[in-house]
């Protein structure tokens, strides 16, 4: 039988083999042709496909669980998936926790070095629960699309500038696209039968009521019964709404749908400025905690707004409950810290010489080692009944002749310590040689531990790796540590203050 650590290097082998062939695995996008005679597809000119996002549910550690936690209550990372018209994968991005939102991981995806990219002039078919903008097409919320019998198509206009061949940054709505979607909406038939939608439950929050939702919310954080895991609990609401009628007299909140409107609106607020504040990404921007607002030099401002829409009103705009919400939510945010897609990986790999090498594995070790093993028992076994056997006869010389009898006890002694040596000898070697193996499949697996336990870039890692290889008791001590504590350790090292 194979040991555990050879069964783990030949299994990340063939994940590492696979991951190099995402070239020839994942589809090259192809857009809807016009003379598509496909009854589902014929509609939508110019359309790469359709993407969503899914949920895989996963083990991670406890203090990990609130920022894995979705909005079902599972806990899961949340999978990017972008698939052609025949239903075959284009492009994956793995990594995001379940907390965050399918908006959030698209707009990830656009902007990474290896990420989806969307040709001006063409897109994608994506739900209700993305933003309708340039290079994404989501349906009106309320509505089921059915095909039209009329014959006629939306072909979006294709641009003979050179920009028709640069691929979509941003994921921000725009008058044309909107135009663009009305116009096709006008060649299919909709189903109007559903009324729901937006704004019928709006109810303006004065600044007291607010104060005392947050007040209530810090009272159930802290007092614990109704949180699990970092998150809120079932009933939460409920139990807000009775503080608030507590605290207010004529209060006429209701858990659904005022509370939890109001909650969500202060979330997503609160997300805004820890992002800025908290990017991996992003630096310059401090919080004045006398004010309550962001605080930049204007071109930062101007380069972040850029790519970021929704944080321009807090360029001036106060938001009083920061510091209180981070105890609440600020440990449960998203990072989206082991997000990887397979040409990441392969750069990652090919950096840190991460080719694979069959002699590595091509031996007859663990036959020696066995080998060795049944040595060091007869070994062991044969010394153990001589020194049974010498002292046996020493007791029986004592008896016999007692002249003889310190003599015989000396010699004894001597040829056990002896042989005692030579078993401790020989074991020293062997634990040397272990705590050297142990060494050098901590230094093969450094890389990688520190881009699982860490935030930091690539060549920041490559830099902590070369400064801590070359000491094998800083190597031992960051395996010892603790995984929450790798990063701070690590960025000291790469800062020099350790």
């Amino acid at each position: 039988m194979r040991s555990g650590e050879t069964v783990s290097k030949y299994f990340h082998n063939v994940l590492h083999s696979v991951i190099r062939l995402h070239g020839e695995l994942l589809k090259r996008p192809e857009p809807i042709p016009e003379n598509s005679t496909d009854e589902r597809w014929k509609w939508f000119k110019n359309c790469l496909g359709a993407l969503d996002g899914t949920h895989v549910k996963v083990r991670v550690p406890m203090s990990e669980k609130p920022k894995y936690r979705n909005r079902k209550g599972d806990i899961s990372t949340n999978v990017l998936g972008v698939c052609s018209q025949d239903m075959q994968f284009i492009y994956v991005l793995p990594g995001w926790e379940g907390s965050a939102a399918d908006g959030r991981v698209l707009r990830d995806a656009i902007r990474r070095t290896n990420g989806l990219r969307v040709p001006h002039g063409y897109y994608y078919l994506v739900d209700a629960g993305y933003t309708n903008c340039t290079g994404f097409l989501a349906p009106f919320r309320g509505q089921r699309r059915e095909m039209p019998d009329d014959g006629n198509d939306v072909i979006l206009e294709e641009s003979d500038d050179d920009e028709a061949n640069e691929s979509i940054t941003s994921v921000e709505p725009s008058d044309e696209w909107s135009a663009m979607r009305m116009t096709l909406a006008g060649h299919i038939k909709m189903d109007t039968s559903k009324t729901k939608g937006p704004g019928q439950n709006k109810r303006f929050w004065t600044e007291e009521e607010d104060n005392k939702l947050i007040e209530s919310l810090l009272e159930l954080n802290n007092d614990g019964s109704f949180k699990a895991e970092g998150s809120f609990k079932p009933g939460h609401l409920k139990e807000l709404e009775k503080k608030l009628h507590e605290k207010l007299s004529g209060c006429d909140l209701l858990a659904k749908p005022h509370i939890e409107s109001r909650m969500k609106t202060l979330k997503t607020n609160f997300q805004i400025i820890h992002d800025m504040l908290t990017g991996p990404n992003y630096s310059g921007f401090g919080w004045d905690t006398e004010r309550k607002t962001v605080t930049a030099e204007k071109p930062i401002w101007d380069a972040y707004i850029q790519s970021h829409k929704e944080a321009a009103p807090f360029k001036l705009k106060s938001f009083p409950y920061y510091d209180e919400l981070s105890m609440i939510f600020g440990k449960d945010r998203a990072t989206g810290q082991h997000v990887e897609t397979p040409a990441d990986v392969e750069e990652q790999l090919q950096n840190e010489g991460g080719d694979y090498n069959p002699d590595d594995y091509a031996s007859t070790e663990d036959v020696n080692n066995a080998s060795d093993n049944n040595v060091d028992i007869q070994f062991v076994s044969k010394a153990s009944k001589r020194s049974q056997s010498q002292t046996e006869s020493s007791s029986t010389s004592k008896k016999q002749r007692k002249g003889k009898s310190s003599g015989d006890l000396a010699a004894a002694l001597t040829e056990s310590t002896m042989t005692l040596a030579a078993v401790i000898e020989k074991s020293s070697a062997r634990l040397s040689k272990a705590i050297g193996e142990d060494l050098n499949d901590k230094h093969v697996q450094l890389g990688e531990e520190l881009s699982w336990t860490t935030t930091l870039t690539i060549m920041e890692r490559h830099k902590v790796y070369r400064l801590i290889v070359q000491d094998n008791a800083l190597v031992s001590y960051f395996f010892s540590l603790p995984d929450e504590l790798k990063d701070d350790w690590a960025k000291g090292i790469l800062a020099g203050t350790i």
